[in-house]
């Protein structure tokens, strides 16, 4: 994983009754997260490491980019598809401020309905000076139709009552295409030229923690023990698998079946068992909660067990030279990733992979991503598999108390061959953690712990991206998700505050969207690693505002989400591979990397892009791109341009959750029904 680094409470006496002693540092607790606004890591965030390795190792880009920022006169759309009865908007490039005539022509060049653009000005997200076209009140259903203002036309698109439908589906099956240790094979594999199967990567993956000199020249003694971490999902194309993206990833596909609805007739894509192309899609269980248990397995494995001392970095240690290390009792806390010793070449399927991999050390942040993703998946297999869910019950409790014990294990971009997901402060983890054990369990102590780390209220300032290393307004969103299951307005204190701050959140982001050229949530022309991700969260909180109170202004907020990713941006440029005339095709990846050998698969339909990325234009490509580009502008689809063009496991999380939500209002859902209600487990 490259991209996807930056972008993105029990007490110490269960672990000992459960076997395991942890070191106890009760002076190092976290101190509540202060109310001030949280904004994203600087550029400098980005280990070092990765642009050393990758600046140097890599060859020269085997073409030159290419960034076709829409000229004078052309109109950009969604260039999948409109939702019928919900808001179609387009976009028009035009520096003159008089409106000008558009009309709407079908397949068959008849023209369907006129207006008048409505003159926006300049944009600052994308240096561009544009006009609005409004077409909602058209509501027939159809394919190839185009808009076209004087002699020029927009990229054709369809109207149909469910165009997520399949993107919904198309957006999960990366995961399986993804799955580390299993082979792709025919009866799964979307049918593809090359085909998309291969044989199975990194099986029986044991392995030990790394030794020897960092990038840092920190000296990391051995941890006395390995571990079988195999299975799970490869984070993107380099076949590092990370815990805080393993956490983020599962906790969104959860966070789907908590509102999965069941299907009467047509309905929106529930993911029920024999939905999707996977190996599992005949036992019994619901497809979603099947793949989900692929990442939440093998995040299980990474927590460690033993009681042998295993080094850590304790506090953030910025700057360069050696880290100082601390060798702890670790039992209870998570490594934090494993990965190869150095970077895999490119056009590498992964059973080809050979390069030695490692353990690298654990820290609270993965400790407290399992500690809230196995008590989230507690709720959700208690019907199908009780014992797994208890299992995820014990690794979260048995997680969140060393993670109180041992408080600033924090990871550092000092690793070759993988990326740093370096994070400096763990509050968010804490508060997010304790909210899926309070709804898990009840407990008064994670109900405390939930004010202590998270305070007054959430980050409702609409600055700053939601990302695996802020993960305090998830916390947020699974309040207002329990909220919604019941039948009352007996709402918890701490249900009522968030839902107070997903409206006053979604208020700021939907403002946003109002007085942006392009129509998104973003008013600051600074774009990280994965903005696309970003922009995927912002729109699952406009999703839960708009199920608090109905007010549709949220949900239009969702679409123009979907509008940008499809199309209507300055680009023109479809970041979803198989969706749009110009779609995403050329993606950093090792085995989906057609574009370099005609012998590998092209990207797989519903596979996303990381988007824009004005901050840490690190690899060769974006560097050519700097300073000639303006925020949305600053993306090109160049297998190279790994900083801008990456895929990854965390990207596509979203992506299902927001094309699933936008399918399930579709009005042919006319079901309204939670399966089943997930209240706290009476535990024993």
């Amino acid at each position: 994983m490259l991209s996807s680094k930056l972008a993105l409470f029990l007490g110490a006496s269960a672990i000992v009754a459960a076997g395991i002693t942890p070191v106890l540092q009760t002076t190092l607790q976290p101190a509540p997260r202060p109310p001030v606004i949280v904004q994203h890591p600087a550029p400098s965030h980005i280990p070092s490491a990765i642009a050393a390795v990758q600046l140097t190792d890599r060859a020269a880009p085997q073409s030159d980019p290419v960034n076709s920022e829409a000229q004078s006169g052309d109109i950009l759309v969604n260039q999948h598809g409109f939702i019928l009865n919900g808001p179609k908007r387009g976009v028009l490039v035009r520096s003159d401020s008089s409106t000008v005539i558009w009309r709407l022509r079908d397949a068959a060049n008849s023209i369907l309905l006129s207006g008048r653009t409505t003159n926006f000005g300049f944009d600052a997200l994308s240096g561009q000076s544009l006009h609005h076209i409004d077409f909602s009140p058209f509501n027939v259903a159809g394919e190839g139709y185009r808009l076209q203002v004087g002699s020029k036309f927009s990229e054709p698109f369809s109207i149909s009552e469910r165009p997520y439908e399949q993107l919904a589906k198309d957006s999960l099956s990366y995961y399986y295409l993804s799955r580390a240790a299993e082979p792709v094979i025919e009866a799964y594999a979307p049918a593809a030229t090359p085909p998309l199967t291969r044989a199975a990567g990194h099986v029986n993956e044991t392995v030990s923690c790394f030794t020897g000199d960092d990038d840092r020249g920190t000296n990391w003694p051995s941890c006395g023990y390995s571990r079988d971490v195999s299975g799970g999902w490869y984070d993107a194309g380099d076949y590092g698998k990370y815990t805080v993206s393993n956490g983020i990833t599962s906790w969104s596909l959860l966070s789907i079946a908590e509102r999965r609805k069941q299907a009467f007739n047509q309905c929106a894509v529930t993911y029920h068992d024999g939905q999707m192309l996977m190996p599992e899609n005949q036992n019994g269980v619901n497809d979603l909660l099947d793949e989900a248990r692929r990442g939440i397995e093998q995040m299980l494995k990474m927590q460690i067990t033993d009681t042998t001392p295993v080094a850590v970095t304790l506090g953030d240690q910025p700057g360069l030279g050696a880290l100082n290390i601390t060798q702890i009792n670790a039992a209870g806390l998570v490594h934090h990733k494993v990965h190869g010793q150095y970077w895999p070449p490119d056009l590498l399927a992964p059973a080809d992979d050979n390069i030695p991999r490692a353990l690298y050390p654990p820290s609270t942040q993965a400790t407290l991503h399992l500690a809230a993703v196995g008590a989230k998946c507690a709720r959700h297999y208690q019907a199908d598999d009780p014992d797994f869910a208890a299992q995820c019950l014990t690794a979260a409790q048995t997680a969140y108390s060393a993670a109180k014990a041992v408080p600033n294990a924090y990871a550092h971009g000092n690793f070759a061959g993988g990326g740093g997901v370096t994070d400096g402060f763990a509050g968010d983890e804490f508060a997010w953690a304790a909210t899926e054990l309070f709804l898990t369990t009840g407990e008064a102590q994670y109900q405390a712990d939930i004010q202590t780390y998270q305070g007054d209220s959430y980050n409702t300032s609409g600055q700053g991206d939601m990302y695996w290393g802020d993960m305090q307004n998830f916390g947020m969103l699974a309040l207002v998700r329990a909220s919604l299951k019941r039948s009352d307005t007996s709402y918890t204190d701490a249900e009522v505050k968030a839902r107070r701050d997903v409206l006053i959140l979604a208020d700021a982001y939907h403002g946003q969207s109002a007085n942006t050229g392009y129509g998104i949530p973003r008013d600051v022309p600074e774009l990280y690693w994965g903005s696309n991700a970003a922009m995927l969260y912002r729109a699952m909180v406009l999703a839960h505002a708009y199920e608090i109170s109905g007010e549709t202004k949220y949900y239009d907020s969702v679409v123009d989400v979907m509008d940008y990713l499809l199309g209507r941006n300055p680009l023109s440029q479809s970041y979803i591979a198989g969706y749009g005339e110009q779609a995403m095709e050329r993606p950093h990846h090792r085995f989906w990397a057609n574009v370099r050998d005609g012998s590998f698969p092209k990207p797989p339909a519903g596979a996303m892009a990381g988007g824009p990325n004005n901050t840490a234009m690190i690899d060769p490509i974006a560097q050519q791109l700097e300073g000639n580009c303006t925020g949305l502008t600053c993306y090109t689809d160049h297998e190279d341009a790994y900083s801008l063009n990456e895929v990854s496991i965390i990207w596509n999380g979203a992506l299902v959750w927001v094309s699933n939500w936008l399918d399930a209002q579709s009005s042919l859902c006319l079901f309204d029904i939670l399966e089943p209600e997930l209240e706290p487990l009476d535990l024993p």
